[in-house]
């Protein structure tokens, strides 16, 4: 089995990295292909999967549509695939799935695809053309996982195969996750020195235009006269986290809005706040 998929530090990439390490290496051989290119790249975590017995080989991928690579991506991975011996690819997010299927139907190998949120579903003069490009590489395609009813059900209506759609929800681990104790609360609050009686809303994520954090921002500016008491905490990075430095400067908001970059220990992200927001524009549930 072979997994194609760009491995950065979000939901996609820690996914498959879950996904990877539950399979049974001695029932199935298992194939990596990732391109470890982005600057959130889990390359550590990634090319560890090596001592569990997973075959690591790195392609490069861009992210944005890129026709002259991703023909030779496409065209290297189908190589790849019949050096290694692939039955099966699972290509994840747009760009793994879509040089898995060009791959896939250069190699005659049926695959599997994630999407993790269609292409479609962003808010892009684009997403015509990207509903468009998901009809034609269905044919391509032997079976669309989906993570949500609703990203199946979206999906159905904008005319991809609802015969070739299978439902599997991404699920948590609760035992990985027991309840929050106040001795936690107590220890991250004071870690981010936050008083007790501060109301907390909280936010894990990359600092993208999917997120909407700009909007969040603009709330919780709004409300500084009707709750003084109310800070928002903002953990992760990425590309926006400049403009939005630059957004809460503008409004003046520092004391109430804080972007805490990433964090290695959500745990204790989760345990500081008091409300999780998510307002985000599109996601794959």
């Amino acid at each position: 089995v072979g997994f194609v998929v760009e491995a950065t530090a979000a939901g996609v990439g820690k996914h498959v990295l879950e996904l990877v390490k539950h399979i049974d290496p001695a029932r199935f051989g298992l194939f990596l292909y990732c391109s470890l290119d982005r600057p959130d790249a889990m390359i550590e975590e990634y090319l560890a999967l090596e001592k569990i017995g997973v075959t690591v080989r790195r392609i490069h991928l861009k992210r944005s549509p890129a026709p002259l690579s991703d023909l030779p991506a496409a065209s290297r991975l189908a190589s790849l695939c019949n050096e290694d011996g692939v039955r099966l690819l699972h290509g994840h997010s747009s760009k793994g799935g879509l040089i898995a299927r060009m791959a896939g139907r250069k190699a005659r190998l049926p695959v599997v695809y994630t999407a993790n949120g269609f292409s479609f579903f962003m808010r892009s003069p684009l997403a015509p053309i990207y509903r468009m490009a998901e009809r034609w590489l269905a044919r391509a395609t032997t079976r669309f996982i989906c993570v949500s009813p609703s990203e199946m059900q979206t999906a159905v209506a904008a005319g991809l195969p609802a015969d070739k759609m299978t439902l599997i929800p991404n699920g948590i681990a609760i035992d990985r996750w027991p309840i929050v104790t106040d001795d936690e609360r107590d220890s991250a609050r004071r870690s981010l020195r936050i008083d007790p009686e501060t109301l907390v809303i909280g936010s894990i994520g990359r600092l993208t235009a999917a997120k909407a954090y700009d909007v969040l921002i603009d709330a919780v500016a709004k409300l500084r006269d009707r709750l003084p008491v109310l800070r928002m905490i903002i953990w992760g990075d990425g590309e926006l986290r400049e403009s939005l430095s630059t957004q809460i400067e503008r409004l003046g908001a520092r004391d109430r809005v804080r972007l805490a970059g990433y964090t290695s220990n959500p745990r204790s992200a989760y345990a500081a706040m008091d409300i999780f927001s998510l307002p985000s524009l599109w996601e794959g549930a």
